[in-house]
């Protein structure tokens, strides 16, 4: 019998520009990027790599410390799924984006669910 999962949900604002090559989508909270030739791409792109590191942090059983370390707090719904949220905060640009001057960027909701332990899930 394989371990126990259950559906756990990252909800973070995002951002989305434009850089000379490609466009840039990602969560400065969260510290994770990703680019594509369009904004949708870029965007589908970074959920990817959220999705990609969550399930790495889970895998080492240190989830649910590195998402309060960047002020994420968990909810569990009534349905039994761990919701994670971000406050509401200004957005913080990191500063190698800006080395060739002002960016023009989109606010974007990144979603990403993904299966973790049921160990993983469970909201203290």
């Amino acid at each position: 019998m394989g371990k126990q999962t259950s559906t756990m949900t990252v909800k973070v604002p995002g951002i989305v520009f434009w850089s000379e090559i490609a466009y840039v989508a990602g969560s400065p909270i969260l510290d994770i990027y990703s680019q594509g030739d369009t904004e949708k791409e870029a965007i589908e792109m970074a959920k990817e790599a959220i999705s990609l590191t969550l399930e790495f942090l889970a895998e080492e059983k240190i989830l649910d410390k590195h998402l309060r370390s960047c002020g994420l707090r968990p909810r569990k719904s009534r349905n039994g799924t761990v919701r994670w949220t971000a406050p509401a905060s200004d957005i913080v640009i990191p500063k190698e984006f800006l080395e060739d001057g002002p960016i023009t960027f989109k606010v974007v909701t990144l979603s990403v669910s993904c299966e973790v332990s049921v160990e993983q899930a469970v909201v203290a």
